[in-house]
């Protein structure tokens, strides 16, 4: 039975309605379904009312077999709730008093409602966020242009925001905001988490609470848009696309590879380089070959080299740590031997475009070589490389006679990595790698750099 009686009436009209914690659970649930309908915030609205119902699904407490405590405590509260006029209750038929069928809520007092819970509607709360949205759309990348223009319109029109960029308050929608434009504005150099933090928030972990969904809207949202609008449409290219589909593939980069491809890392991460090259700073010249079997050189010092001599036939880059040490167990003295550490970062990517420069200056024929995983990972990072140094790489021992060799030491992939190894093959970004895809769709198996433990070295 409906017992919709005009409470507005009974409406305490003064500042000193008190709800419990149950009374205002429930009474948000009820706020959250209206302003969750598609009429929400529209002239015409729909009749149906908003309900929560009591089922034994929803309320198991209430339907307990030999406790009645919860039930008989829940009907009180919401009684209650009825006489200050936010809720009507709805009871089960000739159950009245006893069992609630539905409770719903009274449109009348919404404003008192809002109040009561110390809460703003939706649609106010949606055009604050609105104007902080705007500003700084205003001041971000072109490459997050997707991202602002679709919260924008979803605001606009009054829907549902993902859950990544849901906050409590307008102030950490602005702090999350501050913390992506700063983040993806280009930086010379590397800088710390935690100095990093303290530049934006004055705290050194408050970065911490928004580097998740930072991430998320990066690698979701960031497109290969430039800001000139006419090279846009010179290059004659989907430039829109969410970064799953760009060209880097820094959608499927960890976490920490992301973040570093903007500069920003944990500790600094020193280069490893070994081979015969010197080099100079403002505190002197530096000859590699004293250090052995290599040397790790810090970000700033790769920002301030200036290389001076260079005696190397070839220069490879390697994936891995521990293949990294096994080849310069092997690597004759006109090698160059640079570990990347999966996707390379901005401070690999210094050292690679000088020692380039260097080679094209100089007019020497040092060929660049990359030795990775046989593995979509290693595929993607292989290219990643070649498209953001613009070096003409060559892969090394990532080939069908490699692949065979050490097959036996690869392991077993399943369909969801048959697929993505798929449709690298409808890309010619990769087609230097198109036999051995097929090689690997045919066996099911990828193989680790590590387990490649025959060097061959490059001709």
């Amino acid at each position: 039975m409906d017992s919709n009686s005009n409470n507005n009436s009974n409406l305490s009209t003064n500042s000193n309605v008190k709800l419990t914690k149950l009374q205002k659970r429930e009474l948000s649930k009820l706020l959250d379904k209206y302003e969750n309908r598609k009429d929400y915030g529209k002239e015409s609205k729909n009749p149906r009312r908003d309900f929560l119902h009591i089922t034994e699904k929803n309320y198991p407490d209430y339907y307990h077999v030999s406790d009645s405590k919860f039930r008989l405590d829940y009907n009180a509260e919401m009684k209650e709730l009825e006489k200050h006029g936010f809720i009507d209750l709805i009871w089960k038929k000739y159950q009245e008093g006893e069992y609630l069928e539905k409770i719903a809520l009274q449109y009348e007092n919404l404003e008192q409602a809002y109040s009561v819970l110390n809460r703003k509607p939706k649609i106010e709360y949606y055009r604050e966020l609105e104007k902080i949205f705007y500003k700084y759309y205003k001041e971000a990348s072109s490459n997050l242009n997707n991202f602002y223009e679709e919260m924008l319109s979803k605001l606009k029109h009054l829907q549902k925001l993902p859950a990544q960029v849901k906050y409590e308050t307008p102030h950490e929608i602005e702090e999350l905001l501050i913390g992506l434009n700063q983040l993806t504005k280009n930086k010379e150099l590397e800088i710390l988490k935690r100095n990093f933090s303290v530049e934006l928030y004055r705290d050194s972990k408050r970065w911490d609470k928004y580097e998740r969904r930072i991430v998320w809207i990066i690698k979701n949202y960031w497109s290969n848009k430039t800001d000139n609008k006419e090279l846009d449409q010179e290059l004659n290219q989907e430039l829109a696309k969410p970064l799953k589909d760009h060209i880097y593939d820094i959608y499927m980069m960890e976490d920490n590879e992301l973040l570093a491809e903007f500069g920003l890392i944990e500790n600094p991460r020193h280069v490893n380089i070994s081979g015969y090259m010197k080099f100079s700073t403002h505190q002197g010249e530096i000859d590699l070959v004293a250090f052995y079997p290599d040397v790790g050189l810090p970000p700033q010092m790769v920002k301030d080299m200036k290389i001076n001599t260079l005696k190397a036939n070839c220069i490879i880059t390697i994936e891995n740590l521990t293949s990294f040490y096994h080849y310069l167990s092997v690597a004759p003295d006109n090698h160059l031997v640079i570990y990347l550490g999966g996707y390379h970062n901005r401070m690999r990517r210094h050292i690679l475009n000088k020692l380039w420069d260097f080679v094209k200056y100089q007019g020497m024929e040092t060929k660049f070589y990359h030795w990775g995983d046989l593995d979509l990972g290693g595929f993607r990072i292989y290219n990643h490389l070649k498209e953001k140094t613009n070096i003409p790489f060559a892969p090394l021992m990532m080939d069908e006679k490699t692949y065979l060799y050490h097959i036996d030491n690869g392991h077993k992939f399943n369909k969801d990595y048959e697929k993505k190894l798929t449709d690298l093959l409808k890309d010619d970004e990769y087609s230097e790698f198109h036999n051995l895809i097929n090689l690997m769709l045919k066996h099911k198996v990828r193989i680790e750099q590590e387990a490649v433990r025959d060097i061959v070295l490059p001709e």
